[in-house]
């Protein structure tokens, strides 16, 4: 996705589709700026070929979308937030974005408690 700046973002999608409606949780990647201003609960410089620098998960960030909406909009070729599907993570690189999700002290409480019995 494009954020207003028109630079990609790599959102990651941690759960199969679940619930009614169905719904994901997502986080997204950002550029490491330094310990005091990034959430280093997982650092990241190499698992996926969309990262080019040291790179953290956004567990601030995190949000629960709905999957058909975010299904939509990755095939939708009007949409103007350029949503398209990359290459799926490794197991070992989703265990350790998955993991974070507990371990970061930004990852909010209901996500927390989303994410506990999807993963």
């Amino acid at each position: 996705m494009l954020d207003k700046y028109q630079r990609p973002h790599l959102f990651i999608v941690l759960n199969e589709p679940t619930g009614n409606p169905m719904s994901v949780c997502v986080v997204n990647l950002t550029t490491y700026k330094s310990d005091e201003e990034s959430d280093t609960a997982v650092v990241l410089e190499s698992g996926h070929s969309f990262i080019k620098h040291k790179t953290v998960v956004n567990y601030a960030r995190a949000r629960v979308v709905n999957a058909a909406g975010l299904e939509a909009k990755v095939y939708d070729q009007n949409d103007q937030t350029s949503f398209h599907r990359e290459r799926k993570c490794t197991p070992e690189f989703l265990k350790i974005v998955r993991d974070g999700v507990k371990k970061s002290r930004q990852t909010r409480d209901h996500i927390k408690d989303y994410c506990k019995d999807k993963f």
